[in-house]
């Protein structure tokens, strides 16, 4: 399975209210789009909004006009089953 890096491009965009980190990170999936729900569904931030409506309100970590997602075969660090910051700092699991 390979490894994946998603990477913040458009920090002011408002979808990032929907998510706990705003800082890169790595994981493993099987695909870049499986990468990009993991890292959405353990970042998701919690919010007294419709859940996803409207642009602006999904997850960035879905949005390509958002964020980055490449396969990196020489990652920093190893998540294991979770997602990771360059430091290694877990950040969701």
């Amino acid at each position: 399975m390979p490894m994946y890096c998603l990477q913040p491009k458009n920090l002011s965009h408002p979808s990032w209210r929907r998510s706990t980190i705003k800082v890169s990170v790595w994981v493993w999936a099987s695909s870049p789009a499986a990468a990009r729900e993991k890292v959405a569904g353990l970042t998701r931030r919690s919010m007294q909004l419709r859940p996803y409506p409207a642009a602006g309100e999904m997850s960035p970590w879905l949005d390509n006009e958002v964020t980055i997602c490449v396969s990196d075969p020489m990652p920093p660090i190893d998540p294991g089953e979770h997602i990771s910051t360059m430091t290694g700092k877990i950040v969701a699991s």
